[in-house]
């Protein structure tokens, strides 16, 4: 039963994940007043389409969100947007963890083997998500929001900003 409860947390856990914070991009992109054009999980050929949602084959391997003509556009609008991904990350964290934290001792989390693995699997992806993406580097076909913010800050634009 571990072997399976792995590889269900890894199956729907990491997508989880990176659509969560997909959405957080396309949320702060929303509030500055931007059309979300697409969020995409994962890379490769497109298996699916649901709404503004395309999953890849690999989707496993990070996503993107996009927008257009966003009313607010100011540095300010451009770092929350950046930023957003991992602020939805940080407060499902949050969401997950304290309510397991007050449950635990009373219904003792550990004794169920799948929901233990989804629990400690969706938190240990969470922050590796979370320190990924707040770390300054430069991928293959595309930079990290953590480089993407730094270049904002410093430069006042980026690889995404260009403006």
């Amino acid at each position: 039963m571990g072997n399976v409860s792995f590889i269900l947390a890894i199956t729907v856990v990491i997508p989880l994940i990176i659509l969560i914070h997909e959405i957080g991009h396309a949320f702060f992109a929303r509030i500055f007043g931007g059309e979300i054009t697409n969020i995409t999980l994962g890379m490769g050929k497109k298996i699916c389409t649901i709404g503004i949602l395309d999953i890849r084959i690999l989707y496993l391997a990070g996503g993107t969100s996009s927008y257009k003509n966003l009313k607010k556009d100011s540095k300010i609008s451009k770092i929350l947007i950046l930023l957003g991904g991992v602020i939805f990350n940080i407060i499902t964290m949050a969401l997950v963890f304290v309510p397991a934290l007050i449950l635990y001792p009373k219904y003792n989390i550990e004794s169920s083997l799948v929901l233990s693995t989804i629990f400690h699997t969706f938190l240990e992806f969470s922050f590796m998500v979370i320190l990924f993406n707040i770390l300054p580097i430069k991928m293959i076909n595309m930079n990290t929001d953590g480089l993407q913010l730094y270049q904002l800050i410093r430069y006042g634009k980026s690889s995404l900003y260009t403006g």
